[in-house]
């Protein structure tokens, strides 16, 4: 009876369980199971445990969450004692990646620990990701994800976490069954691994020497690694002027977009000799407190709402994809941003225009445009791409928003634009895991050619990426400003767009190829699916035959799209650096 009732609660649980966190559940779930037909409850109950509590989960729940279950309870609690006890000084900051990350940091702040930081690494693109990082944040450096990276990257990974460590790596690995990892994987069976010598050496050969561990800690196997001496570069905070920071940029751990746009501002306005800070939860009350400006990010997550709450900062950073037809009653996060009396930055007309008519007084809102990368100005040697097709259309999609970006108008105009023995190729650089709209287009075996790459990329090999390519094509239905397109016109690749939302303050009628659209309520999107809007939103549908058209046309007349282009680069590289952004910021902190 008791098999049975475990059973059936197993089944209950995964028709529950949230999609985002479904495969690591299946996989110990599967174990759990594999123990319950052998006869061995104990077995199984400790896989089941690992899985977790059966419930929906949103995006910030699954980073942010405290431990559920009793292990996951000892997991934290032996990582916060080997923290302890390898560095006793309050002073200490720590960054993590991996499981237990945002309560981890959070008792540690509890004990006096002032800086924390989490990195919000998923194992498949956990290289990519940390090459793209200048700098942690933080001295210290906690993960428990050795477990998870795929073994042919590992070497890659720890050689990443030498370039970025102070000098110490802690990697607590929580102490699974050891039959959940295979050894054909290419590293140890299990987690609780026999062969320490196997990790050991993995580190040592980048620079590392293994430190002893003061005691056994339950749920984890500790490893405490130092630089060598030749090694170790000293520990600096971000770069910034001595004394108090005239600008505290506040922003939850998260690391996505928002915190890329805001470290390279705070950067650009520290070189104009206006002293700048990224300010991380550990630090807000303290760094806000000494600012003379402080500036938040307005956005619907919970972590941001928090920020802009607590802090009553004093600039607000907004950005939308689309319009809004006003409502009586406003979003809640709406209503608390346009009563807020800060003054509110926006990347784009198109921005402003929308939040001044959500009520936001007109003037109290000033236009801060995003800059271009500068990877993409002189970018290294084109990577070579699987084609010997010599016109590539680029696409930058995101299948997690396949609707916004335009994903489906921009499969189906290629199909109606050229046949399979024209010299054109479709090259699909996607964000996002691939959706079955993806996948349907793909197995085809008609139709042009279509390459499709979901590998995350540093900045310097996205530019790479973007040298291969003869045109960007980007049918977007709703866009706030487009890091991705004015990547693009910084390089010099004519551009296909409709002139909508944002891109249209940077791509001028008669230097790009202009898609035509209509307006319409938002349909589908990732927004539509995160929250319910009192708000009518509106984008813009672009015609799928006359993106069709615009395609063939560049196709066909190569060298006059590339002139205008260059102009059109021109006019980015003069007006939209980022340089030119922190001038702007400068302007709206209005400082005595």
């Amino acid at each position: 009876m008791k098999q049975k009732t475990s059973f059936e609660r197993i089944l209950r649980a995964l028709a529950r369980r949230d999609p985002r966190d479904r495969a690591k559940w299946l996989i110990l779930t599967a174990a759990a199971l594999r123990e319950m037909l052998r006869g061995d409850l104990r077995a199984a109950r400790c896989y089941f445990s690992h899985a977790g509590p059966a419930r929906k989960r949103g995006a910030e729940d699954l980073a942010s969450d405290p431990p559920q279950q009793p292990e996951d309870r000892v997991y934290l609690s032996s990582c916060v004692k080997l923290f302890q006890y390898s560095f006793p000084a309050a002073d200490s900051g720590v960054g993590t990646m991996g499981h237990g990350g945002q309560p981890f940091v959070r008792e540690l702040a509890q004990l006096g620990y002032s800086r924390g930081e989490v990195l919000d690494l998923k194992p498949a693109g956990a290289v990519e990701t940390l090459r793209n990082i200048r700098q942690l944040h933080s001295r210290l450096c906690l993960f428990g994800m050795l477990e998870h990276v795929p073994a042919i990257q590992l070497d890659a990974f720890v050689e990443q976490l030498a370039r970025l460590s102070d000098g110490w790596i802690i990697a607590a690995i929580p102490t699974y069954p050891e039959s959940m990892f295979d050894s054909s994987q290419g590293r140890p069976a299990g987690i609780v691994f026999e062969r320490r010598a196997w990790w050991i050496a993995l580190f040592e050969r980048h620079g590392f020497e293994p430190q002893p561990v003061r005691e056994t800690l339950p749920g984890i196997e500790p490893f405490l690694f130092r630089k060598r001496a030749s090694s170790i570069r000293p520990f600096a905070p971000p770069r910034a002027a001595a004394g108090k920071p005239d600008l505290a940029i506040a922003l939850p751990h998260q690391q996505n977009a928002f915190r890329w746009v805001c470290e390279a501002l705070a950067e650009a306005v520290q070189d104009e000799g206006v002293a700048a800070r990224i300010s991380l939860p550990a630090g807000w009350k303290h760094d806000t407190a000494e600012a003379r400006r402080t500036l938040a990010w307005a956005h619907y997550w919970t972590d941001y709402r928090e920020a802009a709450r607590s802090l009553n900062p004093d600039l607000e950073y907004f950005v939308t994809n689309f319009s809004f037809e006003r409502s009586e009653n406003l979003t809640p996060w709406l209503a608390e941003l346009c009563a807020r009396p800060s003054r509110k930055i926006t990347p784009s007309t198109f921005a402003k225009s929308a939040l001044v008519d959500l009520g936001a007084p007109a003037e109290r809102v000033e236009i801060v445009p995003h800059g271009y990368s500068p990877e993409f100005v002189n970018p290294p040697k084109a990577l070579p791409l699987a084609t010997r097709k010599s016109f590539r259309l680029l696409a930058v999609v995101n299948s997690y928003d396949p609707y916004r970006y335009g994903t489906d108008l921009l499969l189906a105009a290629y199909r109606k634009a050229f046949r399979h023995d024209d010299d054109v190729c479709l090259v699909i650089k996607d964000y996002g895991a691939t959706t079955g709209l993806m996948r349907t287009f793909l197995e085809q075996e008609q139709g042009p050619e279509v390459l499709y790459y979901a590998n995350f990329l540093s900045k310097d090999d996205l530019a790479a990426f973007y040298a291969a390519a003869s045109v960007f094509v980007a049918p977007f239905r709703g866009e706030g400003f487009g890091i991705k397109i004015i990547d693009a016109a910084a390089m010099g690749l004519p551009l296909i767009v409709p002139l909508f939302g944002g891109p249209a303050d940077y791509c001028l009628p008669g230097l790009v190829q202009p898609v035509q659209y209509r307006l319409q309520p938002v349909g589908r999107c990732l927004e539509t699916d995160e929250l319910r809007w009192n708000e009518q939103l509106i984008w813009c549908e672009p015609d799928t035959d006359d993106l069709a058209a615009q395609m063939r046309h560049v196709y066909q007349n190569q060298e006059e799209a590339r002139r205008r282009a260059s102009r059109l680069r021109e006019h980015v590289l003069e007006r939209f650096s980022w340089r030119a952004a922190a001038q702007a910021l400068i302007r709206c902190m209005d400082l005595p």
